[in-house]
């Protein structure tokens, strides 16, 4: 199972510890991705910064289905998107 954690934002250092995290607690054999919202803003504190996420975090989650992830994870404390 291939599973692709979508930071909606673009900080590697977040993408590196969602990846690290989900790792840690999934068990063997789960193949684990974490990628960041190249397009997206650096952090989202706010309504404003969600709604600029929306793009391309979706391009990310489409990437992911089109190579061949089995479940997408949006990685963020609020519902962007």
């Amino acid at each position: 199972m291939k599973l692709v954690f979508v930071n909606p934002n673009n900080t590697d250092s977040m993408t590196r510890k969602v990846q690290a995290t989900a790792q840690s607690l999934l068990p063997d054999g789960v193949i684990v991705e974490a990628v960041g919202n190249k397009k997206g803003p650096g952090s989202i504190p706010g309504q404003a910064d969600g709604d600029a996420a929306i793009p391309g975090m979706l391009e990310e989650v489409q990437l992911a289905i089109d190579r061949g992830a089995d479940g997408v994870v949006i990685a963020c404390f609020d519902d962007a998107g």
